[in-house]
């Protein structure tokens, strides 16, 4: 009876450590995002709604909210974008989910924002109106074969 309360508390202590253990890997974000962007003719576009991503299914989503409704989403290599009307698909970039700012912080990879994983190296780092601005350049090592061309080909790891 002794031994078959120990084992049974030991059973426990094993059970919590656990999931204290496995309860703090996150699988799932959630965000609002804003994004300006300045074109060339002095104008510039705002578009803001709310992102979702999935790690474990690798699946980003946004809501657009402004300025007009619509979804984007990605996953693998396919782009979705859905409006009221009609819906969208083509190829994307095999990349554009594994190198977002969600996969990085999620998968803890957030040193260079993923640069190292890249053909690309920093070439040069200044500060102009109080905003650190960093240029990149192609790797000079780097080759073709060392690039991802999928079926179509275009150049999927840049």
């Amino acid at each position: 009876m002794r031994y078959r309360s120990t084992l049974l508390m030991l059973l426990g202590i094993c059970l919590c450590t656990l999931s204290s253990v496995y309860g703090q890997f996150y699988q799932r974000v959630e965000a609002d995002f804003t994004i300006k962007e300045q074109l060339t003719d002095s104008l510039s576009n705002l578009t803001f709604g709310r992102a979702y991503y999935d790690l474990g299914q690798g699946k980003l989503i946004y809501r657009v909210k402004f300025p007009e409704r619509e979804i984007w989403g990605f996953q693998d290599s396919i782009f979705y974008r859905k409006t009221a009307d009609t819906t969208l698909v083509s190829a994307s970039d095999a990349q554009a989910v594994r190198t977002s700012i969600f996969h990085l912080v999620l998968s803890g990879d957030l040193d260079n924002f993923g640069l190292p994983d890249t053909i690309f190296q920093k070439a040069d780092v200044t500060r102009e109106e109080g905003q650190i601005i960093e240029k990149l350049a192609k790797d000079s090592d780097a080759t073709l074969s060392e690039l991802d061309i999928n079926a179509e080909g275009l150049v999927t790891n840049v």
